[in-house]
Formats: structure tokens, C-alpha cells, sequence
């Protein structure tokens, strides 16, 4: 292997993801928006939220185009969407061509530099060390929200929305496509790399046992940390009377960060599926108990729990998905199974939020969440017992 082509791509890998997790940090644009513009809190949260579907739908036309463009092309669209996406959204008056410009342009371009760094990072690796390395890459875009939130919260009051969204804008774009020049692939397969298997159709990939439990584990995973992370602070003030306990969110951010790293390594030692099997039982079980917690050291535990749930699962997913389906169509599987985390947000919020509404708890958003996390481990345990049949090893080879 070309080990300095291998970092030249690793540290470009790790610098795109750097700067795609921006809609984190969210929470400080739409504060902006809601005082600078006079927006209601729903017209100011609905860019997020469209984000969220068009990130859904991008990571899996983006890994498409990876596979057939290769991780320089890929990236530099993504940094032309990047540049439309902020300086429409910049540019814009009203909220429906504000939402559509973030929303749109933003969310496919987070997708689409997504799927041109990750792939392109783990054709150079060996299986044994896929997981460490794909869990430092995408710790990078969980720490986005720790610079970009305290940045742009000095920069909103002192520049306004149009001039913010403009530098964001050229920043993104210039780190994008830049790095998009040290993106490289290896020129053959080399011994010991993920193996090449043939090429599937979508919809042989879809129906097969492997992809049903990676799918269901995304989304559930995601589910619950989506659900916490989205209304922790309103949780801890009905269960535990604590209000403005803005720091569980920093409890969630840091554990998640951790965890990627953490996850990704230990799934080069440890059996992938019996990881996520364990970080499943610990959400069932949090879940379960999490009505009960009625005081803060409890909330935050069940935080550490859920945010390193979410940040393991984010690590281990990708090296699983060419573990099964090998790396010739790596972009395109890792699109199909990634819809589920870009979808299970959009869900998971309104079933806290009608479980508030209507009960005055979030017992019920609890309840759902557990039963989808049933369905994710006994699709796990059919994996396991599968995989122990034919002999499959991932990891700890």
C-alpha cells in the first residue's frame, strides 16, 4: 500500500467531515432567525428538518455516483452544492426560500461529501483496521457543532444571518474542494483488503437477512438518540424539575465523539454484531427505565448510554456493510443502509413530541422506542446465529 497517498486521503477524509456536520449546530441559526427575521420557532426549525429528508435521499444517490465518479468528482459537487445551498440561503427573504436553499442544497451536500470520503478511506484498509480508522474520520463530523456553534455564535449578532451564511458558505465550499484533490484510491486490490464480491442488484442486496438487521439497528439506534437529543432539555425539566439543563446536550455531543472512535476500534478486536447487540440491550433497557429517572446524575446517565450507542453504531455500520457486500459497490450499499438513519428522525420527533402533547410524559415515545430496539435484536441474534453457520468472521481475523 502507498502509505503516503493513504494519508493524504485519510486527512482529507477527516477534514470534509470536519465541516459537513454543521446542521448540529443548528440550535444557534435558528435562535437568529427567530430574532433577527421574527420567524415562529416552526418556519425557523423547518430548513433542519428538510435537511434531514434530502440528507436520506442524497447519501444514497451520492454513494451511486461515488461508485461511478470516484471520491474527487463526488466531493467537488458537493462543494458546489455547498456554496449554492449558503449563499441562496443567505441571499433569501422569506422562510419557504430559505428552507428550500439550507434544506435542499445543504442536506445533499452533506450526503454527498459523506459518501466521497468514507469510501475512498476504506478501499485502502485491510479489514482488521477498518473499524479505527472509519471511527476517527466520522468523530470528525461530530465535533463540527464544537467550533461552528461558538464561532457563529459571535459572528450572528456582529454580522447578521446574510454575511454568516456567506463566510460558512465560502468555507465549506474551500475545504471541500480542496480536499477533493487528495481523495485517492488504490490502483488495484491489494492482499488482505475487504473482499471484492460480485456485484448484487438493489434489489438482492435489500431482501437479503444482513441488510434487513443493519437497517433496522440504524434506525433504531438513531431513533432513540434522535429523540433524547431533540427534547433532553424539556425532559429534564418534566422528570427532573431542572431547567435549562442545556449541558445534557454536551453530555450527548461528547459521549458520541468517544464513542465513534472507541466503537471503530473495538470492532477490529471484537465480533461487530455481538457490539451492536450490547448497545441495543443497553437502549431496550434505558429506554424501559427512562421514565423513572427523576433526577439529573440518572439523566445523564442514560445520555452517556444513548450518545454512545449512537456514536458506536455510526462507526461499526460502514465496516459491516463491505464485511457483507465488499467494497466494489461500498457507496451504494452504505447509501441504502444510511437511508435509515436519515429517516429515523423525522419520526422520532414527533413521537415525542405527540407523546408530551397528549400524555404529559414521554412514556409512550419510550414504549415505541423500545419495541423497535425488540425487533432490531432479534434481527441481530438471526444474524449472529447466521453468521456462525457459514463460518463468517469480520473482525477478530
Amino acid at each position: 500500500m502507498n502509505r503516503k497517498l493513504f494519508y493524504r486521503t485519510f486527512i482529507a477524509a477527516v477534514c470534509i467531515n470536519l465541516v459537513i456536520g454543521i446542521n448540529n449546530a443548528w440550535s444557534v441559526f435558528e435562535s437568529a432567525l427567530v430574532s433577527e427575521r421574527a420567524w415562529t420557532h416552526v418556519e425557523a426549525s423547518l430548513p433542519s428538518t428538510v435537511y434531514s429528508f434530502f440528507y436520506a435521499v442524497g447519501i444514497l444517490s451520492g454513494g451511486i455516483i461515488q461508485d461511478h465518479l470516484g471520491p474527487k468528482k463526488t466531493c467537488r459537487i458537493a462543494a458546489v452544492l455547498a456554496a449554492t445551498g449558503f449563499t441562496g440561503s443567505a441571499l433569501s427573504r422569506s422562510a419557504p426560500v430559505f428552507t428550500l436553499f439550507y434544506g435542499v442544497f445543504t442536506g445533499l451536500m452533506v450526503s454527498f461529501a459523506y459518501s466521497s470520503a468514507l469510501p475512498a478511506l476504506l478501499r485502502w484498509l485491510p479489514e482488521k483496521e477498518q473499524g479505527r480508522y472509519s471511527g476517527f474520520t466520522i468523530c470528525a463530523f461530530a465535533l463540527t457543532a464544537s467550533y461552528i456553534a461558538p464561532v457563529c455564535s459571535f459572528m450572528l449578532p456582529a454580522l447578521g444571518i446574510r454575511k454568516t451564511f456567506l463566510i460558512i458558505g465560502l468555507f465549506i465550499f474551500l475545504i471541500l474542494f480542496s480536499a477533493s484533490f487528495f481523495l485517492y484510491t488504490p490502483p488495484a486490490r491489494e492482499p488482505g483488503k475487504a473482499a471484492s464480491l460480485p456485484e448484487q442488484p438493489v434489489s438482492k442486496v435489500v431482501f437479503t437477512p444482513e441488510f434487513a438487521a443493519l437497517f433496522c439497528i440504524s434506525f433504531s439506534v438513531t431513533f432513540a438518540f434522535t429523540l433524547l437529543v431533540t427534547h433532553i432539555i424539556n425532559i429534564a425539566d418534566v422528570q427532573a424539575g431542572a431547567a435549562n439543563a442545556f449541558y445534557l446536550i454536551t453530555v450527548f455531543s461528547v459521549m458520541n465523539c468517544i464513542s465513534r472512535i472507541a466503537g471503530g476500534a473495538a470492532s477490529d478486536v471484537i465480533y461487530p454484531p455481538v457490539i451492536l447487540f450490547v448497545i441495543c440491550l443497553l437502549d431496550l433497557a434505558f429506554m424501559l427505565l427512562f421514565n423513572r429517572f427523576g433526577s439529573i446524575p440518572l439523566l445523564i446517565l442514560g445520555s452517556l448510554i444513548v450518545g454512545m450507542s449512537f456514536g458506536t453504531n455510526m462507526s461499526i455500520i460502514p465496516k459491516m456493510v463491505s464485511s457483507f457486500f465488499g467494497m466494489d459497490h461500498f457507496g451504494r450499499n452504505f447509501g441504502l443502509v444510511s437511508i435509515s438513519s436519515g429517516i429515523a428522525g423525522v419520526p422520532a420527533a414527533f413521537a415525542a413530541g405527540a407523546s408530551i402533547d397528549r400524555t404529559g410524559t414521554y412514556l409512550i415515545a419510550y414504549m415505541i422506542t423500545a419495541v423497535i430496539l425488540i425487533i432490531s435484536l432479534l434481527l441481530l441474534v438471526n444474524l449472529i446465529i447466521r453468521s456462525k453457520r457459514k463460518g463468517q468472521k469480520m473482525s477478530r481475523l
